[in-house]
């Protein structure tokens, strides 16, 4: 699958007004920083996550990550890969083996910059993240790995009780708003 940051950026389709924001921030860092796509970037670099529902949107998949303490959707570095559907793609397999699960769309479905608190040698930095939507039909199939101490899955209309961070209350009224056209896109 071909993928350019701008384009896929500029054509987001359910986004909030902070995305904007964030968006603009994205592009500059993809302009200015070289090595942006890698960890070299010491104040910030590009992330991707995989955003997994289940086939009726009903359910949203999380993992309780094991350094930060926080049920969280997989992902992770992009390690010099600007392929970012890829990323996530890489990070759900690894992280959940949900193998079966099919990508929505290359427009990532949610954008976010957050901040990562120092670790060890780690100095804080600033995650910039593509979310992806991934929808499965196979539910059982996904496992934990190492990075993990379990999986869950969660109700989209529990999903901001579940986490306080507010781009999980975002994800959730987008997913809501849109649940309709999952629902066409998969054929139920």
């Amino acid at each position: 699958m071909n993928f350019d940051l701008i384009p896929a950026l500029k054509g987001m389709k359910y986004k909030e007004e902070i995305e904007e924001e964030f968006i603009e921030k994205m592009i500059h860092l993809h302009n200015e920083e070289p090595e942006a796509y890698t960890r070299k970037s010491n104040d910030a670099h590009f992330t991707a996550s995989a955003i997994l529902i289940d086939q009726y949107c009903e359910e949203i998949l999380l993992l309780n990550h094991k350094k930060l303490g926080r049920w969280l959707q997989p992902g992770g570095h992009a390690d010099g890969e600007k392929n970012l559907p890829e990323v996530s793609m890489k990070e759900l397999h690894e992280e959940t083996n949900a193998l079966s699960a099919k990508l929505y769309d290359i427009i990532p479905f949610d954008v976010d910059i957050h901040k990562i608190p120092e670790s060890g040698e780690v100095k804080e930095h600033y995650h910039y993240d593509l979310r992806f939507l991934w929808i499965t039909d196979n539910k059982e199939e996904v496992r934990s790995n190492k990075e993990s101490k379990g999986l869950k899955w969660v109700s989209i209309s529990e999903l901001a009780d579940v986490t306080d961070e507010e781009s999980f209350a975002r994800i959730q009224r987008k997913l809501i708003a849109i649940s309709s056209n999952i629902l066409l896109s998969v054929g139920t």
